[in-house]
């Protein structure tokens, strides 16, 4: 991170490249919300909450567990009430079923997890 820049920022800056290169690959024609936009409209706030839910399951990330982040962001949706987690797991669900793009996305998920981790030390 560059002098100055919030943790918040530099979150939703590589949240918005993921929707970005997520909707490149998916093509926006397969998402039923424009991803951009859904970025777009979270605040700073919004983002570091995303990465701490994901930082409390670093181990489904560590192991690659599809099936157990599904979960936990489903029942982290069912906890905070949060229209967005589910608009995520749309997009979770879509890369799922495309292996050429999981290596970058548990990329992203790493990167999520380790700077809020990062943040709090």
């Amino acid at each position: 991170m560059t002098e100055g820049a919030t943790v918040g920022g530099f979150l939703k800056l590589k949240l918005g490249n993921f929707a970005r290169w997520a909707t490149e690959e998916l093509g926006k024609e397969n998402l039923s919300f424009d991803f951009n936009e859904h970025v777009a409209a979270r605040s700073e706030i919004e983002v570091v909450v995303l990465a701490e839910i994901l930082a409390t399951h670093t181990n489904k990330i560590t192991h690659r567990d599809w099936q157990g982040l599904h979960s936990a962001l489903h029942a982290e949706g069912q906890s905070i009430g949060s229209n967005g987690l589910a608009q995520i797991m749309e997009v979770l669900q879509a890369i799922r079923v495309r292996e050429a793009m999981h290596s970058r996305f548990w990329m992203y998920m790493e990167l999520f997890r380790d700077v809020v981790n990062f943040s709090d030390t």
